[in-house]
């Protein structure tokens, strides 16, 4: 969403000169939200569902940080679900390792 300049330099009002400058020099500022849920989640599954990615762990929307981890989730979770002694009978328990 839009911010104005004032905004975004009192956000970083700690911050050094030389990053209040770049900042100043910003033409159209806004803002990110990041959503997360409070308080933490104990575990990102229940029975057979897991969340993964955004949806378990909010991230900042830059460099790709929610794809990223959304991929490392899966991978995760593809290593439990094809693991030699995972069954449909402990697909549940497998899953309360991912987290």
């Amino acid at each position: 969403m839009p911010a104005s300049t004032q905004e975004i330099l009192e956000a970083f009002d700690d911050c050094g000169p030389d990053v209040k400058k770049l900042l100043s020099l910003i033409e159209k500022t806004s803002k990110w939200a990041v959503h997360s849920v409070g308080p933490p989640l104990d575990n990102y599954s229940r029975g057979n569902v897991a969340l993964v990615g955004d949806a378990a762990h909010g991230m900042l929307p830059h460099l790709g940080a929610g794809v990223g981890q959304g991929l490392e989730d899966a991978r995760v979770i593809c290593q439990l679900l094809t693991h030699p002694q995972t069954r449909l009978s402990n697909i549940e328990v497998r899953l309360k390792c991912y987290h």
